[in-house]
């Protein structure tokens, strides 16, 4: 399968070459194959001959061979009806122009092939979408999120664009490292299973790490490596990245699980993982909340059903102001 795409890829670069349309890099890589690699001369100059055929032919057929012929005669003073005319060589002509169409047709399709075309993945508001990629890397798109990719994406990189939140799960290459473009921030793994939350209205950019290790930079040349449980925030403002590790979170990814867990949480960790799922800006006023700690597990609930049993558990009154809600209360 390799010789066949290393064949085409010669035949292409023949074929820039040969139209005047190779850049200097793809010239000097053309005068390197036809000093090293035989295989490599022999299509170049059976390509080359047939484009030489084809010129021929164009200029062939721009001549009005009867008149000429007439010319010839009235000079030589000889009478036309005693001539044998020629056999036409039309159908020869024709033969070899269409064939010639043909093969510069096969070359103008393999050259609009190998352009690069991108692929545009999103997730509407209130869904959350699952995609598996052609290197069967999975992919979770967390709702209002985007995903841009090359159709060469497992071919000649396994480059992508990222607007929003989204899971990934990617499938082990050494040869081709996964890489994600967060405008401006990248993430690159070999394989392995991470979130991030790339919101263009936020401030920052995070990346969790669920296995494996994961290399996180920027243009500026800051760079931190990830492992098991490690977090990176990196502030667009600033540009600053400042690493932490979660010890235990079990909600980095509820948006995609539909669940919240809490286990022995402090009751301020509770509020900020309810906020992220529901995309709510509850506050605590509570005048002790040092020791109040949470535990119980919420699946696919409605806010209002949660902020209840909260209250219930801890003794704390929901304050309504419009948009803003409050819980407020005495403390443990």
């Amino acid at each position: 399968m390799s010789g066949n795409t290393n064949h085409t890829e010669n035949e292409l670069l023949i074929s820039r070459f040969l139209s005047k349309h190779a850049s200097e890099a793809e010239k000097q890589q053309v005068i390197n194959l036809l000093q090293t690699d035989d295989k490599f001369k022999e299509v170049f100059l059976s390509m080359q001959q047939t484009v030489k055929a084809v010129d021929a032919l164009l200029f062939y057929e721009s001549i009005d061979e009867e008149k000429a012929l007439k010319q010839i005669y009235s000079k030589a003073n000889i009478k036309e009806e005693n001539t044998v005319k020629p056999r036409p060589a039309i159908q020869l002509s024709r033969i070899l122009k269409i064939a010639g169409i043909i093969i510069l047709g096969i070359v103008i399709a393999f050259l609009i092939q190998d352009k690069p075309k991108q692929i545009l993945l999103s997730s509407k508001t209130s869904v959350v979408s699952e995609n598996l990629m052609p290197d069967s890397s999975l992919i979770a798109l967390n709702k209002n999120s985007t995903l841009q990719y090359s159709n060469k994406y497992g071919i000649k990189n396994r480059n992508i664009k990222l607007t929003g939140e989204a899971f990934f799960s990617v499938k082990k290459n050494h040869r081709l490292p996964f890489i994600v473009d967060c405008n401006g921030l990248f993430v690159e793994v070999t394989g392995t299973s991470f979130t991030i939350n790339n919101q263009i209205n936020s401030k920052q950019i995070n990346v969790y790490v669920s296995s494996g290790q994961v290399k996180v930079y920027d243009n500026n040349g800051k760079q931190e490596i990830l492992n098991l449980g490690d977090m990176v925030s990196y502030n667009r403002t600033n540009e600053t990245l400042i690493k932490s590790h979660i010890e235990k979170n079990l909600n980095i990814n509820s948006w995609l699980t539909r669940t919240l867990a809490f286990d022995d949480c402090p009751l301020q960790q509770v509020i900020n993982d309810i906020n992220n799922y529901y995309k709510a800006d509850i506050r605590l006023d509570v005048k002790n909340m040092k020791n109040c700690r949470f535990s119980a597990n919420f699946e696919e609930a409605n806010l209002d059903s949660v902020l209840e049993i909260i209250c219930l558990s801890f003794n704390l009154e929901l304050i309504k102001d419009n948009n803003n809600l409050t819980l407020k209360g005495d403390g443990c």
